[in-house]
């Protein structure tokens, strides 16, 4: 694992492999925006949300750790899961001490934790970076809100459920479809939406968005 700080306020931590980045952050993740009843804003268990999580994936074995590649969580979140969780692995442990380490001070500051895994690929990265500058600057959020709010009507609307449908709740929908149509493929985006026609124009004017502002904010941390 290392840990990187590309930006003001974002901690980039880096797994070897993904099934180990997704043991360290999942219960944090799920703490912040799971969908299913009982975890978001909860203590729980591993135990519990495996088996919650195989329920509602309809399946007997437990696939999370294969499933998601990408993390994200808001500074105050972290600090929350902090204080309430009881720490259950080394890899859990070995997270919360880099957070600690890396997080801004004075302790008041905003900030925010993304993971990603080595060979996972710049477009997780990005998506990640779009979360992180959705909560860290007003600017980016609102340019972004923008957008999503001009798409077509049915197609926001049968985006947030596919996303829904993936297990973000319904806090996090905005911020996940900025996301998603900022910095996915084009293959990926037709995977999301099952071949649904896409606003080609709109996806654009996202990924233009995007592009640019990490441009920008690439030249000012130089």
């Amino acid at each position: 694992m290392k840990v990187l700080t590309p930006y003001p306020g974002v901690i980039h931590v880096i797994y070897s492999e993904q099934t180990i980045l997704a043991k360290a952050f999942m219960r944090m993740q799920e703490f912040y925006e799971s969908a299913i009843p009982g975890f978001k804003g909860q203590q729980f268990t591993r135990d519990e949300f495996k088996k919650a999580y195989a329920e509602i994936m309809g399946t007997e074995e437990f696939t999370y750790y294969d499933d998601w590649g990408g993390f994200n969580v808001p500074g105050d979140v972290a600090n929350k899961f902090m204080k309430l969780f009881t720490l259950d692995s080394m890899d859990e442990e070995s997270l919360m001490k880099s957070i600690k380490q890396h997080a801004p001070w004075p302790p008041y500051k905003p900030f925010y934790v993304i993971g990603t895994f080595e060979s996972g690929g710049d477009s997780i990265i990005d998506h990640e970076l779009s979360h992180a500058f959705w909560h860290l600057h007003d600017d980016y959020r609102e340019m972004m809100q923008g957008l999503v709010e001009g798409l077509p009507v049915r197609f926001r609307a049968r985006l947030k459920r596919e996303l829904g449908s993936m297990g973000y709740c319904e806090d996090v929908l905005d911020d996940e479809t900025a996301a998603y149509l900022s910095t996915s493929s084009v293959l990926e985006l037709d995977e999301l939406v099952n071949r649904t026609d896409i606003p080609w124009k709109h996806a654009l004017a996202f990924q233009r968005a995007f592009r640019d502002y990490l441009e920008s904010k690439s030249s000012d941390s130089q």
